[in-house]
């Protein structure tokens, strides 16, 4: 471009020379122009969001790309990765090193209490049949967070998803949102789960359990605060529980699942021996029913609870 002038003034060059000269000169030029454009177009997509729609199905595995996304990261040799499935589940944890996984499943569970319905999404593994949710919508904002938007199939429910990764102290936050778009404009009544199948070093043969804290005590089962799994030959511990000063976790054998989808059938607080593969369950809690009902008036939204899984 700083040579264009001096082409097209040029006085030795017949006229015809300097037409045919500036021609290709005014050719390449916008050539480099658009070349530039498409450069800055290419690194502002490089900083945007990028969302994906996805198609009715259970929680999948994580093989990014394209299903779902894969956080990795290595510090001083020590590796976490983090495999968040296209439908919002915590598909895989692995540390200390990229083949030690540390989970077997994880999932969710949205339970409507004037209709006995639930809406359930788990990684494989779990046992439970997927049912009632629609498309989802993920969003990687940022290189450890991202974002999942659904429906459920029958148009009354929006879950939002907040997930955010964070190598120290290798934890992963989930923040869950019901909202009632029920286009009948009623009120509802849900409940709110997430759970958690812990399978240390990639087995649950070895897996211990204990769950701390006091929770909530519903007269006639007292639960815990937090569920920790650990076991296998490198030592290593999952802590999960929510954040909420009112949350609570159960711990459930695994096997229960499928017929009590949000659940499993929860026992008491305390220490479990290696055997039986178990489940934590996590929710916010109420003193008379165990799990918050919540209230959804048309439109309304709720935060439905905020987890924390964390490898020590």
């Amino acid at each position: 471009m700083e040579q264009l002038p001096g082409y097209i003034q040029e006085p030795i060059a017949p006229r015809r020379m300097e037409v045919k000269r500036l021609s290709v000169y005014l050719g390449l030029a916008v050539l480099l122009a658009a070349a530039s454009i498409m450069a800055v177009q290419r690194d502002s997509d490089r900083s945007a969001p990028i969302a994906r729609v996805i198609y009715p199905k259970a929680g999948s595995a994580c093989t990014t790309p394209p299903n779902g996304y894969l956080y990795t990261n290595t510090v001083d040799g020590t590796t976490f990765n983090v495999c968040v499935s296209q439908e919002g589940n915590i598909s895989q944890i692995s540390f200390p090193t990229a083949s030690s996984p540390q989970i077997a499943w994880d999932g969710y569970c949205l339970f409507d209490s004037n209709t006995n319905t639930s809406y359930t999404d788990y990684s494989p593994g779990s046992g439970v049949s997927f049912s009632g949710w629609g498309a989802a919508t993920l969003t990687v904002a940022a290189a450890n967070q991202v974002n999942v938007n659904r429906q459920t199939l029958d148009g009354k429910y929006q879950l939002t998803e907040f997930i955010k990764i964070n190598f120290q102290p290798r934890s992963v936050f989930v923040g869950m949102t019901i909202k009632n778009i029920d286009p009948a404009n009623v009120t509802h009544n849900v409940e709110v789960f997430r759970s958690v199948a812990p399978s240390i070093d990639g087995s649950t043969s070895d897996d211990e359990y204990n769950q701390f804290g006091v929770g909530v005590n519903t007269g006639v089962t007292q639960y815990g605060r937090t569920g920790q799994a650990y076991g296998g030959t490198a030592g290593n511990s999952l802590l999960f529980g929510p954040t909420q000063k009112d949350g609570a976790v159960t711990v459930s054998a695994a096997s229960t699942f499928p017929g009590s989808p949000c659940v499993g059938t929860p026992t008491g607080p305390g220490h479990y021996g290696p055997g039986t593969p178990r489940v934590f369950v996590g929710f916010l809690g109420d003193p008379s029913t165990g799990a918050k009902l919540f209230t959804l008036a048309p439109n309304a939204s709720v935060n439905g609870g905020k987890f924390v899984y964390r490898m020590v």
